[in-house]
């Protein structure tokens, strides 16, 4: 019996060593090791000596805490440390590792009171009226978003749905499979008959509600790709001798040259009947059907952590992926960095910036009729078009919000195209 004290003393002893932050009615920050504790008080140990903190003078806020083991917990902050946090509960006194803690929220709907006063209590509201507004500011105080985005518009980042969890978008959906599996599809593309599934898998996920980091690869197969890259190409296109014929030309001697930036393996032609003109110069643009398989390879690397005062969280995101199409010898490839704040628990503002040569902004595109727009660009000269005619840039750029209308609905709104995007989660 004496051992298993003498073993429980050293275990209160060695989790109480970290500095522990306790936050009173008046506004007063105190950081120390916790020597002793009794009913009433704490004696704290700080850099200034020994002090003697009351119970009753403690302020108290009402938490939410989850586990990565699932479970739930409502109760009272006391104090925390770098290693736990102990709150009061229905169950008692509790400590709860850091590393634990996946989600951490104060929950404003609930009047913080003191462990030792009663909710009517008149002098314990005189002390924490304006100190509370001002030290909590809980109008607008969150400790988490509402969302933590598996993907940024277009790009993956380290993190992926919980397990059990599901989400259906305007374009694709996805399940949850495990704490470290999930998998993706886009249902729009099976319009045109292509079946494709997206894994996704965590190898790597460390810290805790705070700060943490997370690593996850994946891939994304599809069985009849239609892409939005492009690649150059340049040649010769035959023009009729008559330019309103529409029907067994005949053929200009004299044809045009043509250089752009078009579709994968697309076939160059001079169009017929209904046209896509553009300075008067009509083509066709004929997508090729060779383009079946393509396997995608991402990977991506987030890190996050609680803004300053714990008004919501930062996460930044770097990564890549390369496709590899059948059929053809290009292999598209982006590297990307994005991040995303908490504005409020329910907004976000997003960015990113991406490094491809293969993708075109809308602004870069010859056709432009709004978001859907042909995803391509090209000139017809008399004279050979080299791609030093065309000012495309590499690097681009896209920025958005994303706002949680409630639990489950989803929506945002982007400079890339589609530009509007919205999903639910459930």
């Amino acid at each position: 019996m004496r051992k298993i004290l003498f073993i429980n003393a050293v275990l209160f002893v060695f989790l109480i060593a970290e500095d522990s932050t306790f936050k009173l009615l008046d506004g007063t920050i105190i950081n120390g090791v916790i020597e002793t504790e009794n009913v009433d008080n704490f004696l704290v140990k700080t850099k200034y000596g020994d002090i003697t903190i009351q119970k009753s003078d403690l302020l108290l806020p009402e938490y939410y805490i989850k586990l990565k083991s699932g479970e739930v917990f409502q109760g009272q902050l006391v104090y925390e440390t770098d290693l736990e946090v102990r709150i009061d509960s229905k169950l008692g006194s509790l400590i709860l590792k850091q590393s634990d803690i996946v989600d951490m929220r104060q929950d404003n709907s609930l009047k913080t009171k003191n462990a030792s006063s009663e909710l009517n209590d008149n002098n314990f509201y005189s002390k924490t009226g304006s100190m509370f507004n001002d030290f909590f500011n809980t109008k607008d105080k969150f400790i988490l978003g509402e969302e933590r985005l598996i993907d940024t518009f277009f790009d993956p980042t380290g993190y992926i749905l919980e397990d059990g969890s599901m989400y259906l978008s305007g374009l694709s959906f996805g399940f949850g499979l495990s704490e470290n599996l999930m998998v993706t599809s886009r249902w729009f593309d099976y319009i045109w008959g292509n079946f494709n599934i997206r894994p996704k898998y965590t190898i790597l996920k460390k810290g805790n509600w705070e700060r943490e980091s997370s690593l996850a690869v994946g891939a994304h197969l599809h069985t009849y790709w239609r892409p939005n890259k492009v690649a150059w190409q340049s040649g010769k296109i035959a023009v009729p001798e008559d330019p309103n014929c529409e029907y067994d030309c005949v053929m200009s001697p004299d044809s045009s040259y043509f250089g752009g930036y078009f579709p994968l393996n697309s076939i160059i032609t001079y169009a017929f009947g209904e046209k896509i003109e553009y300075d008067d110069h009509p083509i066709s643009v004929d997508e090729t059907d060779e383009l079946d398989y393509m396997l995608e390879i991402f990977s991506a690397y987030t890190f996050s952590k609680a803004r300053a005062g714990m008004r919501g969280r930062i996460s930044s995101t770097i990564g890549a992926y390369i496709q590899m199409p059948a059929g053809i010898d290009y292999y598209p490839f982006r590297i990307f960095g994005s991040f995303d704040i908490d504005v409020t628990s329910k907004l976000k503002m997003v960015g990113e910036v991406f490094y491809d040569t293969y993708y075109l902004d809308i602004n870069q595109r010859s056709i432009k009729e709004g978001p859907f727009s042909p995803h391509f660009t090209y000139k017809i000269s008399s004279e050979q078009v080299a791609e030093s005619d065309f000012n495309i840039r590499p690097i681009h750029v896209d920025f958005g919000f994303i706002y949680a209308v409630n639990e489950s609905f989803r929506f945002g709104i982007h400079s890339q195209a589609p530009m509007f995007a919205f999903y639910w989660k459930f």
